[in-house]
């Protein structure tokens, strides 16, 4: 159950969910969460990092794959090797 006085709280800064309820209180319902004030800001960041890290985990696999081809699969793909070596050594965050 929510707590009375959050109907009152007035940010001055766009804040999360985790900074009106008091501490401690754990056991949100998903009509709780979506309630409040700025759960659908927390969702939306939520879901922005849950994508970036999916987007970073595809990378990585994607360059670890280009490892594993030979050269004639990478001239297939339109790739050169020297392209393919750039490509590997680039970090999972930089695209």
């Amino acid at each position: 159950m929510r707590p009375a006085s959050i109907e009152n709280v007035k940010p001055e800064r766009d804040t999360c969910i985790a900074d009106v309820w008091p501490s401690g209180h754990t056991d949100f319902t998903s009509d709780e969460i979506t309630s409040a004030p700025f759960g659908d800001s927390c969702q939306t960041l939520f879901g922005s990092v849950r994508e970036l890290l999916r987007t970073w985990k595809q990378r990585a696999r994607s360059r670890g794959e280009l490892s594993e081809l030979s050269e004639h699969d990478l001239r297939d793909i339109g790739m050169g090797e020297a392209h393919a070596q750039w490509e590997m050594r680039k970090p999972f965050w930089r695209a």
